[in-house]
């Protein structure tokens, strides 16, 4: 799936990020059994390779998300 069908899908991302030739929707949501005690909220990420989705999934769900969420806060900072 390309980037625009994404966004028809799901609509306009919180944040985009590139990092090492890879590009990241970062979507903002609430997960509503857990609002309660605070941790209601996640980031979902939609990784493209090529301009194609290669990966998706939550922080976590995927090795390699864990060191380029930490690259996206810092390049964010700039």
């Amino acid at each position: 799936m390309d980037k625009q069908k994404v966004i028809a899908l799901k609509g306009e991302p919180f944040r985009v990020a590139a990092i090492d030739g890879l590009e990241y929707f970062i979507y903002r949501g609430f997960d509503l059994n857990r609002l309660l005690d605070g941790n209601g909220t996640f980031e979902a990420f939609i990784r493209f390779k090529d301009g194609k989705v290669e990966a998706y999934g939550r922080l976590g769900d995927f090795d390699s998300t864990k060191h380029k969420e930490l690259l996206i806060k810092k390049s964010e900072k700039k």
